[in-house]
């Protein structure tokens, strides 16, 4: 789906996996989910959309189940709230440039 550019229908899946995941962790939250409806909401510079997946994931990954997956994604949400600030700070100087 995400191939196909069907990203509506794609998140729809990733976010019932997602929260699958969660439900039962047995062994920990799959990562895999996350990351990339995460992709698809960056590609389309929903960076609040992929801040609140990330953030998602990061709250329910138990202690003791943190690992390389956890940091890639948490430095991914710092880079999406990176991208935001940018992108809001170059529309309020094209809304005065505008004036």
């Amino acid at each position: 789906m995400k191939r196909d550019h069907q990203y509506g229908e794609a998140l729809s899946l990733l976010a019932e996996c997602q929260d699958a995941a969660i439900s039962d962790p047995v062994g920990g939250i799959a990562p895999w989910y996350f990351e990339q409806a995460a992709i698809i909401y960056r590609s389309e510079k929903c960076y609040d959309e992929e801040i609140a997946c990330l953030g998602k994931y990061l709250e329910a990954c138990p202690p003791d189940r943190r690992n390389h997956h956890y940091d890639a994604l948490n430095t991914r949400r710092l880079k999406a709230q990176q991208l935001k600030s940018e992108s809001r700070r170059r529309q309020q100087a094209e809304r005065r440039t505008a004036k």
